[in-house]
C-alpha cells in the first residue's frame, strides 16, 4: 500500500493551519478496493444557523430531554433517527408527530457520536468503541466491539452494503455486508480523524482534525 504526502501551511491573522494531503491506494485490501483521499476539515468555527431565522424554528416532540443528541439521519420522509449521549437513541416514523426515546441501549452508557442508514432498514450507530448495526429500522440492535480504538467519530455508507467508520487515531474500519462484519487498519497519521463521506461508490473523503 503505498502512501503520498504533501503539506501546506495557510496562514492566518490568529493562527497557522498546516494541511495535509493523504493519497492511499487500497488495492491490496481485497476487502476495501478503495482510493481513499484524506482531507483536512477545518472545523475552528461553529456552524451557524444561517440559512433559516432561528424565530422559525419551535420545538415538536419529544420535548427536550436530558441527553444531548450528537447526530440525526433522515431515512425517508416519515422516518428519522437521532443519537446522542447516554446511549440515547430518538426515533419517529410518522414524520415527527410520535417519537420513541431509549436510552442506555445495549447497556451502552457512551455517547452515541453518530448515525447512518444505507437502506430504509439497515443502518449504524458508533459510540466511542462499539458499532452498533440494526436491519430492522432501529427496532433492535446487535454490537460489534470496535478492536483497537481510541474512540470512534464518524461512519458512512459508500453503498448499500459497504460502509466505513473513522477513530480519533487514524482507525479505519471497512464492511462489505452492510455493517454485520469489520475489518481494522490503521492510517499512517496522527491527526484525529473526525469524519467520512463518500462522493463515489469508490471514492471518499476523511477529514481530520489539527491542532486547537
Amino acid at each position: 500500500m503505498g502512501v503520498k504526502s504533501n503539506v501546506v501551511t495557510y496562514g492566518c491573522p490568529k493562527r497557522f493551519i498546516s494541511i495535509r494531503f493523504f493519497a492511499l491506494e487500497m488495492k491490496r485490501i481485497p476487502l476495501m478496493k478503495h482510493t481513499i483521499i484524506v482531507l483536512l476539515s477545518l472545523v475552528a468555527s461553529t456552524l451557524s444557523a444561517q440559512f433559516v431565522p432561528y424565530a422559525e424554528w419551535e420545538y415538536l416532540n419529544p420535548l427536550p430531554q436530558a441527553a444531548t443528541l450528537l447526530s440525526v439521519k433522515m431515512i425517508d420522509t416519515n422516518t428519522y433517527i437521532a443519537v446522542g449521549e447516554g446511549g440515547t437513541v430518538v426515533r419517529t416514523y410518522d414524520d415527527g408527530v410520535t417519537w420513541k426515546v431509549e436510552s442506555k441501549v445495549k447497556n451502552i452508557l457512551k455517547p452515541f457520536t453518530c448515525v447512518d442508514f444505507g437502506s430504509p432498514s439497515t443502518g449504524l450507530i458508533a459510540s466511542d468503541d462499539y458499532i452498533l448495526f440494526t436491519n430492522d429500522t432501529g427496532n433492535t440492535w446487535k454490537t460489534h466491539f470496535a478492536e483497537g480504538t481510541y474512540g470512534l467519530a464518524a461512519l458512512t455508507y459508500a453503498t448499500p452494503s459497504r460502509a466505513f467508520c473513522v477513530g480519533k487515531r487514524g482507525e479505519v474500519y471497512a464492511s462489505i455486508d452492510s455493517g454485520k462484519t469489520w475489518t481494522f487498519q490503521r492510517l499512517d497519521t496522527s491527526d484525529r480523524l473526525i469524519s467520512v463521506h463518500f462522493v463515489t461508490p469508490k471514492v471518499g473523503l476523511i477529514g481530520t482534525y489539527i491542532g486547537g
